[in-house]
């Protein structure tokens, strides 16, 4: 079975199977989604359940997701498992980009 996830700041919707967290659906479809470790311990997945159900893998740190912000809602999508169709608001700062000039010192 699968699921639908919607992300209104991302062009298109996909489709999450029963044994696939939300990132690693998003990748394997080619959808640009934040995300850095993809084992719940940075944080830069972190967003907003704002329609649906899922549940959370074990494994992630609860520095980076606490139990007050689990209650307000947020999830991290490394670790998040869909129950169901749902909708999610990306953290907008990590959708912002920056190109740095740099220089490699010394290797």
């Amino acid at each position: 079975m699968a699921y639908t996830v919607r992300i209104p700041q991302l062009p298109s919707e996909f489709s999450v199977h029963e044994d696939e967290t939300i990132v690693e659906a998003a990748l394997n479809q080619n959808i640009e989604f934040p995300f850095s470790c993809a084992s719940g311990t940075c944080g830069t997945c972190k967003c907003h359940l704002t329609r649906g159900s899922v549940s959370l893998l074990d494994n992630y740190s609860r520095f980076t997701l606490t139990d007050e912000e689990r209650k307000r809602g947020l999830i991290l999508a490394c670790c998040a498992i869909p129950h169901s169709d749902c909708e999610l608001v990306l953290n907008t700062a990590t959708l912002e980009t920056e190109i740095l000039e740099c220089r490699v010192a010394s290797i």
